[in-house]
């Protein structure tokens, strides 16, 4: 298997890769930058844009809850609600 080298290159690549939710996680995950730096908040500003957070959120019930039932695996409302958090997405 060959070795990944990660560049400064290939890390702003991901970081402008015009994914809001990988721009967040990459700046503040990979590139260390502060919840109070101006650059994070304007990329936490365009969170709801990204199109899995967009689907995500109208696939809700309307009810409070995703899918069949709040435990089930993978598409329950705590399953759900757990990624949007990982993700960043605003309550």
């Amino acid at each position: 298997m060959e070795k990944l080298t990660v560049t400064p290159q290939f890390i702003e690549q991901l970081a402008d890769s015009g994914n809001p939710a990988l721009r967040v996680k990459v700046l503040t995950d990979l590139l260390d930058v502060s919840n109070d730096d101006s650059v994070f908040q304007e990329a936490k500003d365009h969170l709801l844009e990204d199109e899995w957070i967009a689907k995500t959120l109208q696939a809700h019930n309307g009810d409070g809850t995703w899918g069949k039932g709040f435990y089930r695996k993978y598409d329950g409302t705590s399953w759900v609600m757990l990624h949007l958090s990982e993700i960043g997405a605003p309550a």
